[in-house]
């Protein structure tokens, strides 16, 4: 799990809401690799993380909707607000498990957009 999930910059508070790291979703090295990529597992993995709005802050930004459908693996990454509430959903689907040698560049660079939008930052400001 993360440390240091928010900060407090200039009266907005940043919150990072993706406190967990995919054990098995990580980049491929290639410098030695030899053979096809296999993702441990096929699964499809959904995560939800609630956060409360303290009284006196609001909402000031909410990431944009991330999604991508390849062959191997779909994304989703969306927020909600309700109320004093923000949900932070999360699916990954692993279809296939297999990357073939040549085509763990293109895996690699999903994997990074995936942390990328997942690590995309909630503003809350003062009222």
């Amino acid at each position: 799990m993360k440390k240091g999930a928010g900060q407090l910059v200039d009266g907005s508070v940043y919150l990072d809401a993706n406190l967990d790291e995919s054990l098995f979703l990580t980049p491929v090295d290639t410098t030695k690799r030899v053979s096809d990529y296999m993702i441990d597992l096929r699964s499809k993995e959904v995560r939800d993380v609630k956060i409360l709005i303290p009284e006196k802050m609001e909402v000031s930004s909410l990431p944009a909707p991330y999604q991508i459908h390849t062959a191997w693996v779909d994304f989703c990454r969306t927020y909600s607000q309700a109320g004093n509430q923000i949900v932070m959903h999360k699916e990954c689907v692993i279809h296939h498990r297999r990357v073939p040698r040549s085509e763990i560049p293109a895996w690699n660079k999903i994997i990074s957009d995936w942390g990328a939008a997942c690590n995309e930052q909630v503003v809350l400001k003062e009222k």
